[in-house]
């Protein structure tokens, strides 16, 4: 059976997480230690809450360094929540709080001038037509976050980063 591992830094509920990716047919790996995490071929970090926490906790612990690398090295990775907002390089949620810098751009919070924030709810995950990942360009997909990023068609996509959108409002959230 394949492996993933995730990193458990004690970041809320993850039962539901664990339940999704065995039902896809993997075993779960616990990382429990930065010394771990050389030993992930796939690392998921999880997150939820705010972005100063979640960065602090894991500074804290030593962990950055080795997620940065294993990033670095082209080791598949996937963030959830503030697990994929930690590789930016900050968020308007806590400005003095550094991100990994690996995604060069930082989180902004969305206007309630024209919408309900937070975002919660199904919206699409725009990938240019075409099958990124399985996301799949008709599919909905469900959304809870307050922040975004500001996008510029083809400045990631320019740095190696693979990109799908989705519109909410005015702005425009990376996905």
């Amino acid at each position: 059976m394949p492996t993933v591992h995730l990193l458990d830094y004690v970041a809320g509920n993850i039962r539901s997480l664990v339940n999704a990716i065995e039902k896809l047919g993997y075993e779960v790996d616990w990382i429990r230690s930065p010394e771990d995490v050389p030993k992930a071929e796939k690392l998921i970090l999880p997150g939820v809450g705010h972005f100063g926490h979640c960065l602090t906790q894991l500074s804290q612990a030593n962990y950055l360094p080795a997620i940065k690398k294993h990033i670095e090295e082209g080791k598949p990775f996937m963030g959830i929540c503030v697990g994929l907002q930690a590789l930016f390089e900050g968020s308007e949620e806590d400005p003095e709080v550094p991100g990994l810098g690996l995604i060069p751009s930082s989180l902004t919070r969305f206007d309630d001038q024209d919408k309900s924030v937070p975002h919660i709810g199904w919206n699409d995950a725009n990938t240019g037509g075409k099958v990124m990942y399985d996301l799949r360009p008709d599919s909905k997909y469900y959304y809870v976050h307050t922040y975004k990023s500001p996008y510029s068609k083809g400045e990631l996509e320019a740095k190696g980063w693979t990109v799908a959108t989705g519109t909410y409002g005015k702005g425009t959230a990376s996905a």
